[in-house]
């Protein structure tokens, strides 16, 4: 089925996609309430869930909740570049509007630095793409003290995001498989993601001339790169 796909052009494929995305979730909603029903169905005849009855409305429930997330991603994925014009923007400010609107996630400490560079990007685009690694930073790093460095500066004609992680690294050889559609290293029932987030990653950073890499960080952990074209600022 992915071979038939690549023949199809690109815009008839995210649209695909997106038709495809809309209607799985709305007969995945069937699935995500069911469980939920069932509870309190028997809950009002009286009937008490033993141990595997609750292991197994649970079952459904996480496995759908995956599903849901799943399609979510790849709705983003498809819509890249279509639902903002870009703007120039400084990525620097954009990467701080981002953490005082969204955050970090649990346990995750940040430290940054960066210079008023400027590339030309839908600002949604952009704020997904700082959500995606963050979380992905966030999500594959077991150590009880998690620490992200972000890095933004000036690669020759590129803006340079560089997100430095201190968790147990990627082997070299994935290096490049990380950014791959709905790639994990670990058993689908196991992962903590869809495996779309780097792959969404790359997506808009090719989408606007750029690009996306992945090497051993100096710390021992992973350290991603985007690159995307540099805008001068504006006069």
């Amino acid at each position: 089925m992915t071979d038939q796909f690549r023949l199809a052009p690109p815009d008839a494929l995210d649209e695909f996609i997106y038709v495809l995305t809309h209607d799985i979730r709305a007969s995945l909603r069937a699935l995500t309430e069911v469980p939920l029903w069932i509870e309190e169905d028997l809950e009002e005849a009286g009937i008490a869930l033993d141990k595997d009855m609750r292991r197994n409305l649970q079952f459904l429930k996480s496995h759908s909740a995956r599903m849901d997330q799943m399609l979510v991603d790849l709705l983003a994925y498809s819509r890249v570049g279509r639902l903002e014009g870009a703007r120039r923007l400084a990525l620097y400010e954009a990467f701080q509007t981002h953490l005082k609107q969204c955050g970090l996630p649990k346990g995750l400490a940040l430290s940054d630095a960066g210079k008023e560079v400027h590339s030309k990007i839908s600002e949604r685009d952009l704020a997904l793409l700082f959500d995606a690694l963050i979380s992905n930073a966030a999500a594959h790093n077991p150590a009880e003290d998690k620490h992200l460095h972000v890095a933004i500066t000036q690669e020759r004609e590129h803006a340079k995001l560089s997100f430095v992680d201190n968790g147990p690294g990627v082997p070299t050889a994935h290096h490049e498989k990380i950014f791959d559609l709905m790639f994990t290293s670990k058993r689908r029932d196991e992962a903590a993601g869809s495996g779309m987030g780097l792959a969404q990653v790359r997506r808009i950073a090719t989408h606007y001339g750029g690009t996306a890499r992945a090497r051993h960080a100096e710390t021992g952990g992973l350290q991603i790169d985007v690159l995307l074209p540099r805008a001068d600022p504006a006069v």
